[in-house]
C-alpha cells in the first residue's frame, strides 16, 4: 500500500507530532506542520495568517 498524504488531527498533547515522526520514520514521507501554514508569530502573539498567505504555503507544500 502506498500513500501519498496522512493527516493527523487530535487536541493538544494527543501525540500527534509523536505519531507524525514515527510514521515519517516508517515510510519516509515528508511531513508538514500545519500551525506554520495557518499561524505567523509577531513579537507577542501568534496571529492567523491571511487567506492569500495560507493559500501560498500550501501550494508550496
Amino acid at each position: 500500500m502506498q500513500y501519498r498524504k496522512i493527516h493527523i488531527i487530535g487536541g493538544p498533547g494527543s501525540g500527534k507530532t509523536f505519531s507524525a515522526a514515527k510514521l515519517q520514520q516508517v515510510t519516509g514521507l515528508n511531513g508538514f506542520d500545519l500551525d506554520s501554514v495557518f499561524w505567523e508569530k509577531n513579537e507577542f502573539a501568534y496571529v492567523r495568517s491571511s487567506e492569500h498567505a495560507r493559500t501560498e504555503k500550501l501550494n508550496h507544500l
